[in-house]
């Protein structure tokens, strides 16, 4: 009985010992707390940005969209986790969204504004796993060009 014990401790101690290393490798040998303290950065960073930010996940769902997006793309809810093609209906915009290569000043007619959007394909270990897409209103940036110019 006392081998078996033994036994069953043994497999336990390199059991976990396996399974902290897999932890620690998906989790970029970061702690908790320093986990959660990059995620409220990232999050604020995002929400203060007044480029509109979205990303997309390789199944075409919305994975995060900050508030400038919201409101240039004229959603009124939390759109996470739902297709891309049911918050936006602009053909060429999905289009754009789809591609898996980057795109750089895209002009594109949405909702009576023209928008500017780039997007950057994220890649783990050379597989696409989904998009950023950041979105301006080009009418604000024409505004702010003739702002400076007139200064």
């Amino acid at each position: 009985m006392i081998i078996y014990s033994i036994g069953v401790l043994a497999l336990g101690i390199i059991g976990s010992f396996l399974l902290a290393k897999s932890i620690r490798k998906d989790t970029l040998g970061l702690e908790p707390h320093e986990i959660s303290s990059l995620y409220r950065e990232k999050e604020g960073i995002l929400q203060s940005v007044k480029e509109g930010i979205m990303a997309i996940d390789a199944k075409r769902k919305v994975t995060m969209t900050n508030f400038s997006a919201k409101s240039l793309l004229d959603i009124t809810q939390d759109v996470s986790g739902k297709e891309i093609s049911e918050v936006i209906h602009s053909p060429k915009l999905l289009e754009v969204l789809h591609s898996n290569k980057p795109e750089t000043n895209i002009e594109i007619l949405h909702n009576q504004r023209t928008l500017i959007i780039n997007t950057q394909p994220i890649f783990e270990e050379e597989q696409t796993v989904g998009v950023v897409a950041s979105f301006r209103d080009k009418t604000d940036i024409k505004k702010k060009w003739w702002m400076l110019f007139l200064k």
